[in-house]
This record gives structure tokens, C-alpha cells and sequence, in this order.
């Protein structure tokens, strides 16, 4: 349900393996890989820790890539306004905030859970472009949000009410 609710959006015409979808698969699997080597970590290190090694690491990463490919980029960032730089901020603080609650949770829960919630992603999106650029809401946005709505309500429900596999070996 919650892939059919994405689906209908845009429908689905195959892949081309274009360098966007390539770039899409890639970045895919990197994200699963990170996921998986931030659950192993995430037994012994705190989340606040992954967080700022992870914040940090991205940051070298963009920011060497920009000195790379465009290092005139970087001087006209150093002219930013007082207000650019506020949104700046307020942008990392945000992206802070859910990197922060992502590892949280991905310490506590399993990853096919705690990626389940991104479902909902389309549906905030859908009602904020309803709202501001659309203004208007249509049969195709209502369908797509009943599917990924019961899909998370049935995933989450699916979830919770697993029963506890584990067997006790003590005598």
C-alpha cells in the first residue's frame, strides 16, 4: 500500500537508467549501507555522538566538493547578508534536529520501521503544495494519501503486535 501510494502520483512508465536514476540507485544503496553501519555503531556509541560524527562528516564532504568543483562558489558565500545567513542556520538547525531524532530512533527501533515513516514525507509534501502552489486538491492526491495512510497504519500496527520469538534458554 504504501508503494501503491507513491505510484500514484506520477504513475510508474519503467526505468531508462538514466544518470538521474543512477544517481537515484546509488544514492539508495549508500543510505542503506550508512543505515546499516549506523545500527552496528549505534549498539555501543550514543546517537549524539553518530550525529555529530555524521553532521560533521557530511559537512567535510559538501564542503570539499564545492572547493573542488567550484571554489568561486565558496567566496561569494563568504558575502552572504545577515539574513541568508539566518536561514542558513535555521536550515542546519532543522537538519540537525532530524538527523538527531533519526539515529534516536534508529537506535530503539528497527530500521524497516524507523524508514517507514519517510512514507509520509509525500503527504506532507502533497498538502503543503496544495496549499501554497497548487491551491487545490484532487481525486488522484486523495487516493495516494488513503493508500500511504492505511500502509503506515497497517506497517505500524504489523510493527507492534509482532509476538516475542525469543525463547528462554535458562533453567
Amino acid at each position: 500500500m504504501l508503494f501503491a501510494g507513491n505510484i500514484v502520483v506520477g504513475g510508474f512508465k519503467g526505468f531508462k537508467f538514466s544518470q538521474g536514476e543512477l544517481m537515484l540507485l546509488a544514492a539508495t544503496i549508500l543510505w542503506a549501507v550508512e543505515n546499516i553501519i549506523a545500527k552496528k555503531v549505534l549498539t555501543s556509541v550514543s546517537p549524539n555522538i553518530v550525529t555529530a560524527f555524521r553532521m560533521g562528516l557530511g559537512s567535510l564532504v559538501l564542503m570539499s566538493a564545492t572547493i573542488i568543483t567550484v571554489p568561486q562558489v565558496l567566496q561569494k558565500s563568504l558575502a552572504l547578508s545577515g539574513q541568508q545567513f539566518f536561514f542558513i542556520g535555521l536550515t542546519v538547525l532543522f537538519l540537525l534536529a532530524y538527523t538527531m531524532t533519526w539515529y534516536h530512533a534508529l537506535k530503539h527501533a528497527p530500521a524497516v520501521v524507523v524508514t517507514s515513516v519517510l512514507v509520509s514525507s509525500t503527504l506532507i509534501t502533497n498538502i503543503l503544495s496544495a496549499i501554497f502552489i497548487t491551491h487545490s486538491w484532487n481525486v488522484v492526491l486523495t487516493v495516494q494519501s488513503v493508500l500511504i495512510v492505511t500502509g503506515l497504519v497497517l506497517f505500524s500496527r504489523s510493527s507492534t503486535t509482532r509476538p516475542n520469538l525469543s525463547v528462554n534458554t535458562t533453567l
